[in-house]
């Protein structure tokens, strides 16, 4: 067995949430959008093509991010060459929408003017989240969420460290606080944090399985188990052997 030194760090277990920031571009494409509005019938007709023109505007955009930035991986960048396809094809969804909700009279009529008009106030809004930074967070936030189905961010002596599950060793929770084990350059770290057992079991399923109601252990990276009175089960680089409950021993059978 090996007992290598383990290092002790203090980290913050970290989740991320959802971003409002995400619906801003395609809620002011939206408002704006409301103004392709021809000769409206009652006074309320303005609100209401407001509201239609702004989920038409809401669904195009972000279905053109969906499908650049999270389905085809594309990274975003301050660069014309990463911006444009998302831009590019979000306004041909918006325009296509609004042509779909428009009879066949004003389309002939305005196709040119309502296309006009939403490449304007597209790439308008689009420079405005750009120069305010909007759409780098909405793009860190969609790394943030990949990055968090492979991995786990914890907060090492201040710095953000992302942790791949498959490098997970072993985790124990006490009153609170959970020892997280983990591999990293040949060496293995331990840092203590706050958090549930519960969540990080269904966080890292597939991972890491429960052995007892505190502890969860990365099967392949098991070096010996003990089935007996005490059923025991060792990993490298942590020099105390994890405990294995009654409920559990079935499950240490198996690397015995």
């Amino acid at each position: 067995m090996n007992n290598q030194p383990v290092q002790l760090v203090m980290g913050q277990f970290t989740r991320y949430k959802v971003d409002l920031l995400s619906l801003l571009i395609p809620l002011l494409v939206c408002l704006v959008l409301g103004l392709v509005q021809t000769q409206p019938d009652q006074p309320w007709s303005p609100i209401l093509n407001w509201g239609l023109y702004g989920l038409l505007g809401f669904l195009g955009h972000r279905l053109s991010w969906l499908i650049h930035h999270q389905i085809r991986g594309i990274r975003f960048e301050k660069s014309f060459a990463s911006q444009a396809p998302y831009l590019i094809t979000g306004i041909g969804f918006t325009y296509g929408l609004v042509l779909l909700f428009n009879d066949l009279e004003t389309v002939q009529k305005m196709a040119g003017l309502i296309a006009l008009q939403v490449a304007a106030v597209s790439a308008l809004v689009h420079l405005l989240m750009v120069s305010t930074g909007t759409l780098q967070k909405i793009a860190l936030l969609t790394q943030a969420k990949a990055l968090a189905k492979i991995s786990i961010e914890l907060q090492v002596e201040g710095r953000p460290v992302q942790v791949p599950l498959e490098c997970l060793l072993a985790v124990q929770v006490e009153d609170h606080y959970c020892q997280i084990w983990y591999e990293a350059q040949n060496a293995v770290q331990q840092v203590m944090t706050h958090g549930s057992l519960k969540n990080l079991a269904a966080h890292a399923e597939g991972h890491l399985v429960q052995i007892s109601r505190s502890a969860l252990v990365n099967p392949s990276k098991v070096l010996q188990a003990e089935v007996g009175k005490e059923t025991q089960v060792w990993l490298p680089g942590i020099a105390q052997p994890f405990k294995v409950s009654r409920s559990y021993r079935k499950q240490a059978q198996k690397w015995a």
